[in-house]
């Protein structure tokens, strides 16, 4: 949200102010309503307008959302600003007793709010918008914001630790924390109800890639549905090793076929990063070149309100099926690709590079699963030892 100078409010003024202008972070611009203090008019991106009341009552800042222009016009929302300012001089709560005038849901919030914010500024948007549609709307979804307390944070983060893993119940823990802190900066509520709740102890990174068996059923299965742009992808991420995010939101004007590499304008670490396109790569990426999108600068379009597709889970799972292949996720499949590498006798300070990672501990993750290579390495040892003996 972006607060602007005060407004006098007519039907004229009212439908020609402009909200936030495209690749603004915020998702609304808030005018003050001059005829009438502690009212405000919201005009979203989208076009659509909505009153808003502000007032302090008893210490606490109190934000009640009156309704939709034009649906609710200016004197009713002048009328209904000044009834809760006469419930609150009598020491009332205006939401009590009212309950069409209740303060803004969790889901409001998010669908309004967050989710455009979201959108324009995290990477793993597909992920969060996974976890707020599968577990966090469902749970909170129809719960006034300011009512949310620590308490109830607690037990769904306990909850989802138990019913799936540790790591996946701090990653909602998380994600709920930074839609409370917008929800701060905005003004709507005073702390943030995460804050103090106890992270889970998280299992090791997982080992899990494609053995040599499963490697070849994955890619014989892959290769007979490349004609599906989420195939394409999938095909790209184990050939390149890249990050969903970073494929997927790739631009035609950040792909070089002539010098044969792709830029990363904006990867995970926050470093830029050049990607060197290998031979099927390359080909994949010519022949979808010659058919693509005009219309669109995107290499995987698609009709999302990012102009891109943001996952490609229902396609990998599908592949999986076929090639029965059980316990993958999407991500292992960067991790095959650095592990097969290695087995090969890549060496770790390249993979590194490969991968985009910015700390070799990072490689080191995978490193640790090449077992292969590291049983070549051994025999060497075996080999002297076995000369030794010999002489």
């Amino acid at each position: 949200m972006t607060r602007n100078k005060t407004k006098r409010m007519t039907i004229k003024v009212i439908e020609s102010l402009p909200g936030p202008p495209d690749g603004a972070k915020t998702s609304n611009i808030e005018y003050s309503v001059a005829q009438e203090s502690n009212l405000c008019l919201a005009v979203y991106k989208n076009g659509s307008r909505s009153w808003r009341f502000k007032q302090k009552f008893k210490g606490k800042r109190l934000f009640i959302t009156i309704g939709s222009y034009p649906l609710w016009s200016l004197d009713k929302a002048i009328e209904k600003s000044r009834l809760f300012k006469r419930q609150m001089a009598d020491g009332i709560d205006p939401r009590v007793g009212d309950a069409s005038q209740s303060t803004i849901t969790f889901r409001e919030f998010v669908n309004d709010e967050f989710i455009p914010f979201a959108q324009k500024n995290y990477k793993s948007f597909g992920n969060q918008k996974n976890m707020l549609e599968k577990r966090i709307l469902k749970e909170f979804g129809s719960t006034v914001l300011p009512e949310i307390t620590k308490r109830q944070i607690a037990q769904f983060h306990k909850r989802v630790c138990e019913e799936v893993s540790g790591t996946t119940g701090n990653r909602h823990l998380s994600l709920l924390s930074s839609i409370f802190r917008y929800a701060i900066e905005n003004d709507l509520i005073e702390k943030n109800p995460c804050v103090g709740v106890k992270k889970a102890k998280e299992n090791k990174s997982r080992d899990r890639f494609l053995k040599e068996d499963e490697y070849i059923r994955f890619i014989k299965t892959l290769n007979t549905m490349l004609d599906n742009p989420q195939a394409q992808a999938i095909f790209l991420l184990i050939a390149l090793g890249l990050r969903k995010s970073s494929l997927l939101s790739l631009s035609w004007n950040d792909v070089s076929l002539s010098d044969k590499h792709i830029y990363l304008r904006d990867t995970k670490n926050g470093d830029s990063q050049y990607v060197a396109l290998n031979s099927v790569s390359l080909d994949l990426l010519t022949e979808m070149h010659k058919g693509r999108d005009k219309s669109s600068e995107w290499v995987f379009p698609s009709s999302s309100v990012t102009g891109h597709l943001l996952d490609v889970r229902k396609t990998f799972a599908s592949i999986c099926k076929q090639a029965d292949i059980k316990g993958l996720r999407l991500h292992d499949l960067r991790r095959s690709m650095a592990t097969h590498l290695l087995q090969d006798g890549a060496d770790v300070m390249t993979i590194k590079q490969l991968l985009g990672h910015k700390s070799l501990k990072s490689t080191l993750v995978y490193a640790r699963v090449a077992t292969s290579s590291l049983a070549k390495s051994s025999e060497l040892a075996a080999v002297k030892i076995q000369k030794a003996l010999n002489q």
